[in-house]
């Protein structure tokens, strides 16, 4: 069992991105609890998490989100298998920015999400992966630019090792979407390459083509539309004696609360590196280009693009600081930009991990 603790000041000049705003001051509350147990075959974890927010300077944006989380896995002899399941009440201003680059209103969102997974060692190079994800989600008050929706998730994977540097994979994944008035199938093929050049240098690359078929109802007519294309991802990892850096792009279908599967473009790079042993810079930076894929939809296509330096103190093994700075700007297709400033100052508490045995309890 292991608790952590943090507390966050935030300034922010435009926290809902809209023109004429106004700066607020925040502040947020974050316990956590992990807690799991473990046998030679089955390990169990589990992460019970909240978020207790207060702004001052606007009204409507004090929140407190919840969340619960559930992983199991089993070791077989020539594989695993596992099986998670999540609880998330929270906010979609920070989700749906998250997951798919788009600010959208303020909105409390109800998430329940079951995923399973099945892996087997089918030779000593190749290795099949099967997996399946369930999410229902639920907004406050549906409307108003938001849609309950459901997906479901399939997908077939084969790995197969050339050698202790290189592995390619291929795979196979679809995607049911449902929501108001519209039904989406998302069906795609991809192969992909794992390249090692060294022990700090890591190279991934896939590439594939999708089939999009929805079928919607707006304005009080039928919609049909299909949609081909191709989609890949790109990333590289370079590891330094005492820092990281990552970087890559790839273009993915992600479902989202606007009514539609969205087309998201995203490119991404981030550094970090250890000045001393207490002390951490890091700089993360992200750009998003995204397309509702529904006919008819306004406000269809939107461009986001946030940067976020920081830098962190850490005073022992359960004590840290950090300072970070982010600026983020979108805009929307027939719509002005807009953009906003924010200053957080974090302090965290990790506490020992608590552990009991058949030796008895002790402490890490």
């Amino acid at each position: 069992m292991t608790p952590s603790l943090s507390l966050r000041e935030e300034f922010n000049d435009n926290i809902l991105m809209e023109r004429g705003h106004k700066p607020v001051w925040g502040s947020i509350l974050s316990p956590k609890l992990r807690w799991g147990a473990a046998t030679e075959r089955l390990d169990v974890q589990t992460d019970l998490s909240a978020r207790l927010a207060r702004y001052r300077g606007v009204q409507g944006l004090n929140t407190n989100d919840v969340s619960l989380r559930v992983d199991t896995q089993y070791t077989l002899e020539r594989g695993r298998w596992g099986f998670a399941g999540s609880s998330i009440r929270d906010s979609t201003r920070r989700s749906e920015l998250q997951e798919t680059g788009r600010v959208l209103q303020e909105r409390r969102r109800s998430l329940r999400s079951a995923d399973g997974f099945w892996e087997k060692r089918l030779t000593e190079q190749m290795s099949l992966r099967n997996q399946y994800q369930f999410s229902n989600i639920r907004y406050a008050g549906e409307g108003e630019g938001f849609f309950d929706y459901q997906i479901r998730m399939g997908s077939v994977d084969l790995t197969y090792a050339l050698s202790e540097r290189d592995s390619i994979t291929s795979g196979f994944q679809v995607l049911r979407y449902r929501s108001a008035g519209i039904q989406s199938l998302d069906m795609g093929l991809k192969v992909g390459l794992i390249h090692l050049f060294s022990k700090t240098l890591q190279t991934t690359v896939s590439i594939g083509g999708r089939q999009i078929s929805s079928d919607s109802s707006l304005g009080g007519r039928e919609n049909k539309a299909d949609e081909q294309g191709m989609f890949g991802a790109f990333s590289m990892e370079k590891r330094f004696e005492s820092a990281l850096w990552q970087g890559g792009l790839d273009r993915s279908v992600n479902p989202s609360g606007s009514g539609s599967l969205l087309l998201v473009d995203h490119l991404f790079g981030r550094f970090r590196r250890e000045i001393s042993a207490t002390v951490e810079v890091s700089l993360a930076a992200h750009a998003y280009n995204t397309r509702a894929l529904r006919p008819g939809l306004p406000n269809r296509e939107s461009r986001a693009f946030n940067v976020e330096p920081a830098w962190r103190l850490r005073w022992d093994e359960h004590w840290s600081m950090m300072v970070s700075y982010r600026y983020l700007w979108q805009r929307t297709s027939g719509g002005s930009s807009t953009d906003s400033n924010a200053v957080n100052w974090t302090v965290s508490y990790q506490g020992p991990k608590w552990m009991d045995s058949l030796e008895g309890l002790s402490t890490e």
